[in-house]
């Protein structure tokens, strides 16, 4: 990785973050972080709920407040029904607390294997 030299660049590669700081203004910064999930039970919306859990405790571990969500899905289209990644999506939906309680955009792709990213 490339060291970064911005100095509106708080935290980076460097540190071994789950996230990145960005400074905007002298009392303003952004938390970015993204965060892929592979299941570890059974039932899609508990999936979903753990995916969200996780992925957003790496903006609340650098002090911040979500405030926007995008997903990223590798789903096997052929192997498993696109109901069931509903599920996932809406257990992950439930989760979050406001003002992240949507998702704004994503993308999703097929994979072998299940696995959904956030924010």
């Amino acid at each position: 990785m490339p060291v970064a030299t911005d100095p509106r660049i708080l935290v980076d590669a460097a540190t071994r973050d789950d996230a990145a700081v960005f400074r905007l203004s002298a009392d303003r910064a952004i938390v970015a972080t993204v965060d892929f999930f592979t299941p570890i039970v059974d039932d899609p919306y508990d999936f979903g709920r753990i995916a969200a859990a996780n992925a957003f405790s790496d903006v609340y571990a650098m002090g911040a407040t979500p405030l926007v969500a995008l997903n990223l899905v590798g789903w096997p289209r052929d192997t498993l029904p696109y109901d069931l990644l509903g599920e996932v999506l809406r257990g992950a939906l439930t989760w979050r607390a406001p003002p992240a309680r949507s998702c704004w955009a994503g993308i999703r792709s097929t994979t072998r294997s299940r696995n959904t990213g956030w924010p």
